[in-house]
Protein backbone atom coordinates (compact mmCIF):
# COMPACT_ATOMS: atom_id res chain seq x y z
CA UNK A 1 0.00 0.00 0.00
CA UNK A 2 0.87 3.90 0.09
CA UNK A 3 2.72 3.37 3.82
CA UNK A 4 4.75 0.20 2.64
CA UNK A 5 5.82 2.36 -0.84
CA UNK A 6 6.79 5.17 1.15
CA UNK A 7 9.17 2.90 3.19
CA UNK A 8 11.15 1.81 0.15
CA UNK A 9 11.56 5.20 -1.13
CA UNK A 10 12.79 6.17 2.33
CA UNK A 11 15.04 3.26 1.83
CA UNK A 12 16.46 4.11 -1.26
CA UNK A 13 17.48 7.54 0.24
CA UNK A 14 19.23 7.00 3.21
CA UNK A 15 20.84 4.44 0.86
CA UNK A 16 21.82 6.96 -1.85
CA UNK A 17 22.75 9.90 1.19
CA UNK A 18 25.35 7.02 3.03
CA UNK A 19 26.60 6.82 -0.48
CA UNK A 20 27.71 10.41 -0.97
CA UNK A 21 28.38 11.30 2.12
CA UNK A 22 30.82 12.98 2.62
CA UNK A 23 32.86 13.82 6.29
CA UNK A 24 32.40 17.02 7.53
CA UNK A 25 35.23 19.17 7.94
CA UNK A 26 38.92 19.39 6.52
CA UNK A 27 40.30 16.10 5.19
CA UNK A 28 43.87 14.93 5.71
CA UNK A 29 46.32 17.59 5.22
CA UNK A 30 43.52 19.95 3.63
CA UNK A 31 42.85 22.79 6.08
CA UNK A 32 40.52 24.45 3.36
CA UNK A 33 37.82 22.11 2.93
CA UNK A 34 35.80 23.45 5.84
CA UNK A 35 36.00 26.85 5.04
CA UNK A 36 32.89 28.58 4.41
CA UNK A 37 32.39 30.59 2.33
CA UNK A 38 35.05 29.94 0.55
CA UNK A 39 38.45 32.79 0.33
CA UNK A 40 38.63 34.42 -2.90
CA UNK A 41 42.24 33.50 -2.48
CA UNK A 42 44.16 30.61 -0.36
CA UNK A 43 46.34 27.47 -0.36
CA UNK A 44 47.74 25.33 2.51
CA UNK A 45 50.08 22.55 2.42
CA UNK A 46 52.13 20.43 5.09
CA UNK A 47 51.36 18.40 7.82
CA UNK A 48 49.27 18.96 11.08
CA UNK A 49 49.72 21.93 13.87
CA UNK A 50 48.77 21.36 17.27
CA UNK A 51 47.05 24.10 19.75
CA UNK A 52 46.92 23.90 23.19
CA UNK A 53 44.33 24.86 25.12
CA UNK A 54 46.02 26.40 27.49
CA UNK A 55 49.26 27.79 25.77
CA UNK A 56 47.64 29.09 22.51
CA UNK A 57 47.18 33.18 22.85
CA UNK A 58 45.58 35.35 20.46
CA UNK A 59 46.73 39.46 20.81
CA UNK A 60 46.37 42.48 19.03
CA UNK A 61 49.51 44.02 18.29
CA UNK A 62 48.68 47.34 16.69
CA UNK A 63 48.05 50.62 18.78
CA UNK A 64 44.38 51.08 18.11
CA UNK A 65 41.65 53.28 20.60
CA UNK A 66 39.74 51.65 23.30
CA UNK A 67 36.56 50.97 21.39
CA UNK A 68 38.47 49.32 18.68
CA UNK A 69 40.41 46.87 21.19
CA UNK A 70 37.52 46.15 22.81
CA UNK A 71 35.43 45.31 19.82
CA UNK A 72 38.61 42.56 18.74
CA UNK A 73 38.80 41.59 22.39
CA UNK A 74 35.25 40.64 22.20
CA UNK A 75 35.55 38.54 18.97
CA UNK A 76 39.36 37.01 20.33
CA UNK A 77 36.86 35.77 23.51
CA UNK A 78 34.29 34.33 21.31
CA UNK A 79 37.00 32.87 18.84
CA UNK A 80 38.98 30.82 22.01
CA UNK A 81 36.22 29.91 23.31
CA UNK A 82 34.37 28.38 19.76
CA UNK A 83 38.25 26.36 18.91
CA UNK A 84 38.21 25.10 21.95
CA UNK A 85 34.54 23.86 22.65
CA UNK A 86 34.48 19.77 21.95
CA UNK A 87 31.70 20.15 19.39
CA UNK A 88 33.44 22.66 17.12
CA UNK A 89 34.54 20.74 14.31
CA UNK A 90 34.85 17.22 15.64
CA UNK A 91 35.44 14.84 12.73
CA UNK A 92 39.21 14.04 12.60
CA UNK A 93 40.60 12.22 10.24
CA UNK A 94 43.33 10.63 11.78
CA UNK A 95 44.82 9.16 15.00
CA UNK A 96 45.27 11.36 18.41
CA UNK A 97 49.04 9.66 18.37
CA UNK A 98 49.48 10.95 14.69
CA UNK A 99 48.47 14.51 16.11
CA UNK A 100 49.99 14.68 19.05
CA UNK A 101 53.57 14.32 17.17
CA UNK A 102 52.88 17.28 15.12
CA UNK A 103 54.34 21.01 15.73
CA UNK A 104 52.36 23.26 17.84
CA UNK A 105 51.12 26.56 17.18
CA UNK A 106 51.36 28.85 20.37
CA UNK A 107 49.66 32.62 19.14
CA UNK A 108 47.55 34.07 16.60
CA UNK A 109 48.95 38.19 16.05
CA UNK A 110 46.73 40.60 15.01
CA UNK A 111 47.17 43.58 13.15
CA UNK A 112 45.18 46.44 12.23
CA UNK A 113 46.35 49.44 10.60
CA UNK A 114 43.09 51.54 11.28
CA UNK A 115 40.74 51.79 14.37
CA UNK A 116 37.86 53.88 12.49
CA UNK A 117 35.03 51.81 13.50
CA UNK A 118 32.48 53.39 10.82
CA UNK A 119 30.92 50.62 8.94
CA UNK A 120 29.96 51.49 5.35
CA UNK A 121 29.71 50.21 2.12
CA UNK A 122 33.32 51.85 1.61
CA UNK A 123 34.69 50.23 4.89
CA UNK A 124 37.55 48.50 3.98
CA UNK A 125 37.00 45.14 5.18
CA UNK A 126 39.82 42.89 3.78
CA UNK A 127 42.47 40.68 5.54
CA UNK A 128 45.22 38.48 4.88
CA UNK A 129 45.52 35.24 7.43
CA UNK A 130 48.78 33.79 6.61
CA UNK A 131 50.98 30.27 9.19
CA UNK A 132 54.50 30.07 8.18
CA UNK A 133 57.91 29.51 9.73
CA UNK A 134 59.34 26.97 12.05
CA UNK A 135 58.20 27.51 14.78
CA UNK A 136 55.02 27.95 13.16
CA UNK A 137 53.73 31.83 13.55
CA UNK A 138 50.37 32.82 12.61
CA UNK A 139 49.27 36.42 11.54
CA UNK A 140 46.55 38.05 10.69
CA UNK A 141 46.58 41.80 9.00
CA UNK A 142 43.77 43.79 8.26
CA UNK A 143 42.92 47.58 7.44
CA UNK A 144 40.29 48.22 9.57
CA UNK A 145 38.60 45.87 12.81
CA UNK A 146 36.13 44.52 10.76
CA UNK A 147 38.30 43.03 8.65
CA UNK A 148 40.10 41.73 11.15
CA UNK A 149 36.70 39.89 12.60
CA UNK A 150 36.29 38.38 9.29
CA UNK A 151 39.62 36.87 9.60
CA UNK A 152 39.05 35.52 13.19
CA UNK A 153 36.44 33.93 12.12
CA UNK A 154 38.17 32.11 9.02
CA UNK A 155 40.69 30.78 11.56
CA UNK A 156 37.95 29.22 13.77
CA UNK A 157 36.78 27.02 10.85
CA UNK A 158 40.24 26.00 10.42
CA UNK A 159 40.40 24.17 13.69
CA UNK A 160 39.33 21.02 14.59
CA UNK A 161 38.67 19.96 17.78
CA UNK A 162 38.24 16.19 18.94
CA UNK A 163 37.11 14.21 22.35
CA UNK A 164 40.39 12.63 22.24
CA UNK A 165 42.77 15.75 21.91
CA UNK A 166 44.29 16.84 25.08
CA UNK A 167 47.02 18.93 26.70
CA UNK A 168 49.60 20.12 24.22
CA UNK A 169 46.99 19.32 21.38
CA UNK A 170 43.80 20.25 22.36
CA UNK A 171 42.69 20.77 18.81
CA UNK A 172 44.28 21.05 15.78
CA UNK A 173 45.08 22.58 11.96
CA UNK A 174 45.56 19.90 8.76
CA UNK A 175 48.05 22.20 7.40
CA UNK A 176 51.28 23.50 9.06
CA UNK A 177 51.85 26.41 6.03
CA UNK A 178 48.72 28.75 5.04
CA UNK A 179 48.06 31.78 3.30
CA UNK A 180 44.41 33.52 2.91
CA UNK A 181 42.74 36.50 1.49
CA UNK A 182 39.84 37.40 1.40
CA UNK A 183 37.25 40.87 1.24
CA UNK A 184 33.21 40.32 0.86
CA UNK A 185 32.49 39.39 -2.29
CA UNK A 186 29.67 42.08 -2.15
CA UNK A 187 29.75 45.58 -0.71
CA UNK A 188 26.35 46.00 0.21
CA UNK A 189 24.19 43.37 2.79
CA UNK A 190 20.92 43.55 4.24
CA UNK A 191 19.16 41.60 7.15
CA UNK A 192 15.66 40.99 6.56
CA UNK A 193 13.54 40.48 9.58
CA UNK A 194 10.83 37.66 8.51
CA UNK A 195 8.07 39.30 11.38
CA UNK A 196 4.79 36.95 9.12
CA UNK A 197 5.86 34.26 10.01
CA UNK A 198 8.21 35.03 13.62
CA UNK A 199 6.26 38.03 15.07
CA UNK A 200 8.23 41.14 16.42
CA UNK A 201 7.03 43.72 18.30
CA UNK A 202 8.36 47.26 16.93
CA UNK A 203 10.43 47.48 19.88
CA UNK A 204 12.25 43.97 19.45
CA UNK A 205 13.55 45.20 15.69
CA UNK A 206 14.35 48.60 16.77
CA UNK A 207 17.10 46.91 18.83
CA UNK A 208 18.56 45.00 16.08
CA UNK A 209 22.15 46.23 15.96
CA UNK A 210 25.22 45.39 14.13
CA UNK A 211 27.83 43.43 16.03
Amino acid sequence: GAKSGLMVVFAVLCSAVQAFDVPFGPQPGDALSGLWPAPANASASGAFLCLSEAAFKVSVKSTLSPPAVERLRRAIHRTEAKIFTPAARPHLHQSVAAYAASPTLTALAIYVTSDDLTLSRRTDESYALSIEGAPPAATLRAHTVYGALHGLETFSQLVSRGSGLRGKCSAVINASRLAISDAPRFRWRGLMLDSARHYLPVEAATRVRLL
